[in-house]
């Protein structure tokens, strides 16, 4: 019996010596896991927050969030993630962390401004998830923060540039209807006064009986050749600004602009609108004649369309245009007609459209057309 007891005793000595034994080496890889997290930890190149969750206060931060926001560690313990945070960016930010309390989201993203020690404002990125597991209530969580201050400022800069060069270029629009308008009415008014004194002279002299049969052709050649110009002159009078536009509106305007550049192209162009009647502001039946204008233009020189399609129409209070090829598209057409006159027409109608607060699209398919949608605000005159 003794002998039993002491293998007893041996085996339950040896069995706690090894649990002690795995114990101690759980322990000390606890310990080292601590070690290299609190490393870890201290060390990141970004900031990393632990937080209170219910109140946002600061349980532990590194190195790297208190020198981005100006603080010692101490202070930081004494205040709160939303006494730092921008008052527009506060009540946001408190909302989402009530979603994560009810459970309804689980970790987030967010861009938000803090105060510095100083007064100054630091744009942060964050990255917050709960430090628990699942189906347990959890007391704090953790935020992984990054400075994009200098990304937001590039940001804002782009966006006051982009504001000022779509300023910019509403006004050259601008500037660019009116010299139309000024040219077209030089060229009726005074170039093609001019061509018809002078196709008159010419009649005359050609009737005056003192000429022979040699200089009566030079006339009546002369004659032909100011008819040429009248003709030149007119269509580009029309081309700059129709006067119909402004004597009987758009519907009207494109309906004979339409017909003339089928006959010209040999294109069949069909056109149906419901604003004939319909009295819209001047600048936004310019602005949707120009476009109408562009589309055609590009359809007509680079589409290889046989038929085009064109409906004016008004849906409550927006106005819309279509246009719509049934061409190669823009895609497949050869490069050398592709890479410059279309891109810089859709700009400038993306440009026209958006000065009226409207949108364009352009979709096309390869071998079917393309359509050109506009829709804009309707303002009437």
């Amino acid at each position: 019996m003794l002998q039993v007891f002491i293998s007893l005793v041996t085996v339950t000595s040896m069995a706690l010596a090894a649990a002690i034994a795995e114990r101690k080496r759980f322990e000390e890889e606890l310990t080292a896991a601590e070690r290299r997290f609190r490393t870890i930890f201290e060390q990141a190149a970004v900031g990393v927050a632990l937080i209170e969750t219910v109140t946002g206060r600061f349980v532990r931060v590194n190195e790297r969030f208190c020198k981005l926001l100006g603080y010692t560690v101490e202070e930081m313990g004494r205040t709160t993630f939303q006494a730092m945070m921008h008052p527009k960016d506060r009540q946001e930010n408190l909302n989402t962390m009530q979603k994560v309390l009810a459970g309804e989201i689980r970790e987030f993203t967010a861009e938000k401004r803090c105060y510095r020690k100083n007064g100054s404002i630091v744009w942060l990125n964050l990255s917050v998830s709960p430090m628990r597991q699942p189906h347990e209530n959890h007391e704090h969580h953790i935020a992984v923060i990054e400075d994009i201050t200098t990304r937001k400022q590039t940001e804002g800069a782009l966006r006051t540039a982009h504001a000022k060069l779509q300023q910019l270029s509403r006004e050259v629009i601008r500037v660019r209807d009116s010299e139309r308008q000024h040219l077209a009415r030089e060229l009726h008014d005074e170039i093609g006064q001019t061509l018809v004194a002078l196709r008159f002279n010419l009649q005359l002299l050609s009737h005056s009986g003192t000429s022979d049969g040699q200089e009566a052709a030079r006339f009546a050649d002369s004659i032909e050749i100011v008819d040429r110009l009248l003709a030149e002159v007119r269509d580009l009078s029309l081309s700059l600004r129709p006067p119909l536009l402004n004597e009987t509106g758009l519907g009207p305007a494109l309906r004979s602009y339409l017909k003339e550049q089928g006959s010209r192209s040999g294109i069949s162009i069909n056109f149906v609108s419901n604003l004939d009647e319909t009295l819209i502001a001047p600048d936004l039946a310019l602005a949707l004649f120009r476009i109408a204008q562009e589309a055609l233009t590009n359809a007509i020189r680079h589409s290889g369309a046989q038929l085009i399609l064109v409906s004016l129409d008004r849906n409550d209070d927006k106005v819309e245009l279509l246009i719509q090829d049934n061409g190669v598209g823009i895609e497949t057409q050869p490069p050398e007609e592709s890479d410059q006159r279309p891109r810089l027409g859709i700009l400038g109608m993306q440009e026209r459209t958006a000065a009226l607060g409207g949108m364009l699209t352009v979709r096309s398919m390869s071998g079917r057309g393309t359509v050109v949608s506009v829709q804009v605000p309707l303002k009437t005159a």
